[in-house]
């Protein structure tokens, strides 16, 4: 492969010539496809495609095919054509693409919640407490969130963030199969206009 010097210009859609435009697209689409590709020239040994230099993204092989098989799938997907070109390697990238989607996903909310450990066990501010509350609840860290809501309990909370309190510690004592202290719990944020809604909706789940 070599390095393309002359990568061209994103094309105008505009035009008098429908069959001109198809012709330019189709030479600018040529030239990018080949300055993509250009750019894995400067790999001198093939050991390196397997290596990861960015530890968030895969090795370079995957990038080698990526574009490619990404085409193939969009073209499948719109029905443009029905035939693969590999129909292996096409399902593989797209199972694999969508795995580090979630890996990257997961691993973003351990950093955030990792940030807001830090931020409330140093300055003890509320909304902190209640953001990292919810990231515990959304991870479904039981045990975690009843410890954060015993640690918020002893601030100075207004209204509405006791009755979210409240309402996470009932739900959370459900989950954890402490009924009667969920009812408990959940009574209570009823007691609280900002959160009276959905513990009422909660209470009768649990009661049921």
């Amino acid at each position: 492969m070599n390095v393309i010097n002359n990568q061209k210009k994103t094309p105008q859609l505009s035009g008098s010539s429908i069959e001109e435009k198809r012709a330019e697209l189709k030479d600018y689409f040529r030239n990018t496809w080949a300055t993509y590709e250009s750019l894995f020239s400067l790999i001198n040994h093939d050991e390196a495609y397997y290596l990861r230099p960015e530890p968030l993204r895969h090795p370079l092989i995957f990038y080698f095919g990526h574009t490619a098989t990404f085409y193939i799938n969009k073209l499948i997907l719109g029905k443009y054509i029905t035939q693969r070109v590999n129909k292996k390697i096409e399902a593989s990238e797209k199972l694999i693409r969508l795995t580090y989607q979630a890996w990257l996903q997961s691993r973003e909310m351990k950093h955030a919640q990792k940030t807001l450990e830090l931020l409330f066990s140093r300055f003890k501010q509320p909304k902190d407490g209640i953001e990292l509350l919810r990231h515990t609840m959304d991870a479904e860290q039981w045990s975690a969130s009843l410890s954060i809501s015993e640690n918020l309990n002893k601030l100075d909370l207004i209204p509405k963030q006791k009755g979210q309190v409240l309402l996470f510690e009932g739900i959370a004592n459900y989950k954890l199969g402490n009924q009667r202290q969920a009812i408990l719990f959940l009574s209570k944020a009823m007691g609280i206009e900002t959160s009276k809604s959905q513990a009422k909706g909660w209470l009768n789940y649990v009661k049921q």
